[in-house]
């Protein structure tokens, strides 16, 4: 049966069909690759993730779309000279006759009708002041992803500084460090960032810091990791060998072999900060006005009316709250599988 099956092949195969069409040996021997460095590796593989790519593009769009918001929506919502210059407790717990607010020379504002459906004028609808829940959503998504980054930045910070000389000092040092993020994370975080905020008030600037002081700790254990990897290698070795004192050390070698691991952490802690800052704000304890995040805004639309008659105004901003988390998330772990060399697309 082979032997029938490979005289068919020979009939079909033979040097009728093929021609030579010259060969060069001058250049036979120069075979060239392309050089392809840590970093370039790593956006090869990040391209060729297409969830990944996807996920930025629609990151980028809502970022766009959120940061341009008081250009596009400052006459559709309430703004925070609107609420300073009216002393009132928040859009959802306005203490005076709304008629009364309108009618003031403060609030000349574009407002439709209240409670108003999804339409093409108003895509996610109206509140029960008749303020746009489309804009208003992504001008307080805008405060809420301003917190996520200088806190992200924040964390990536001190975990670098952390991290690195943990792992760089070893010894006592570094099992007392240890010991010290152990006992943080052994503390659910949002139960920590809520006793501080307690203590220290719920302003932006101290619910800041509260997130800030505790968010480090996983940004610290991951650079400590890779520190104690890199100082076993040959060219840290080497670098001792030739004199080269400790800070050039880190600075030189430690610090851009570790950046790539923090940018992920960054990437990873804005979402995180996000999410708890929308579940402090669900507990009564958000930043207070005329500052008003999305998940304050998601807060006052939260009685049992809304919920039961109007339940699109709080679904679809929720949805857009849960993409984004979603679509950062999406790009962090396409960076870890990026930048992590035993993965190979």
């Amino acid at each position: 049966m082979d032997t029938k099956l490979l005289s068919k092949e020979k009939k079909l195969v033979n040097k009728e069909k093929f021609k030579t069409v010259g060969c060069d040996f001058k250049y036979s021997n120069n075979v060239t690759i392309e050089a392809l460095g840590y970093n370039k590796r790593a956006w090869l593989k990040f391209k060729n993730n297409k969830i990944a790519l996807i996920s930025l593009f629609l990151l980028t769009i809502i970022l766009s779309i959120s940061f341009t918001s008081p250009i596009w929506a400052a006459d559709q919502i309430y703004t925070i000279e609107d609420a300073k210059g009216l002393s009132y407790l928040g859009e959802g717990n306005i203490d005076v006759n709304f008629k009364i607010l309108k009618s003031r020379e403060l609030l000349k504002k574009n407002f439709g009708l209240p409670n108003a459906s999804p339409s093409s004028q108003h895509i996610f609808g109206t509140d029960r002041h008749g303020v746009d829940i489309f804009a208003n959503t992504f001008v307080r998504l805008r405060l809420s992803l301003y917190l996520g980054i200088v806190v992200a930045l924040l964390n990536t910070f001190i975990g670098i500084i952390y991290g690195t000389i943990s792992g760089y000092m070893g010894g006592i040092i570094d099992d007392i460090m240890m010991r010290v993020i152990e006992v943080i994370s052994s503390i659910p975080n949002i139960l920590l960032i809520s006793i501080i905020v307690i203590v220290i008030g719920n302003s932006f600037k101290s619910i800041l810091i509260a997130m800030a002081l505790l968010g480090w700790c996983k940004t610290a254990m991951i650079v400590r990791g890779k520190v104690c990897q890199l100082r076993e290698q040959e060219f840290i070795i080497a670098s001792k060998a030739l004199g080269a004192d400790r800070e050039r050390i880190v600075i030189a070698h430690m610090i851009p072999n570790i950046m790539p691991l923090a940018m992920t952490a960054f990437s990873d802690d804005i979402p995180s900060v996000i999410l708890d800052e929308a579940m402090l704000s669900c507990i009564g304890l958000g930043i207070r006005v005329p500052y008003y995040t999305l998940g304050k805004m998601l807060f006052s639309y939260s009685d049992s009316s809304v919920l039961f008659f109007y339940s699109y105004q709080i679904i679809l901003p929720s949805l857009v709250l849960a993409l984004v988390i979603l679509l950062f998330q999406y790009v962090a772990t396409a960076l870890t599988d990026a930048f992590d060399p035993n993965i190979i697309y």
